[in-house]
């Protein structure tokens, strides 16, 4: 599924995501398919990006080539903000490895 940016601005979720304030996040579930997330997480991520901010995305059921894809069709460019450390798109694994969380 692919949604054309005009249809994810115009979306609740797109409205909802650009209300949140810097240093906020963003929990999307799916109810089937991960591309339901896109509507909210490309104008978070393209707006992030031309406020200069960085943006981490951990992937869960998803490949990151799958999603970088999807980025790169609403306009993103991944290689160009990547090398600016603007932009991280992180397995879980990479994200946090095996092995408990030590809340110290």
């Amino acid at each position: 599924m692919f949604f054309a940016y005009e249809e994810i601005m115009k979306s609740e979720l797109g409205e909802e995501g650009l209300r949140l304030q810097q240093g906020e996040h963003l929990c999307l579930f799916y109810d089937k398919s991960p591309a339901e997330q896109m509507p909210a997480l490309i104008p978070f991520i393209q707006e992030g990006l031309a406020k200069v901010e960085q943006c981490i995305y951990v992937a869960d059921d998803q490949t990151l080539e799958h999603l970088g894809g999807r980025l790169e069709k609403s306009g993103i460019n991944i290689g160009k903000e990547a090398a600016r450390n603007r932009l991280k798109l992180w397995t879980r694994r990479q994200w946090r490895p095996l092995g408990g969380l030590d809340s110290c």
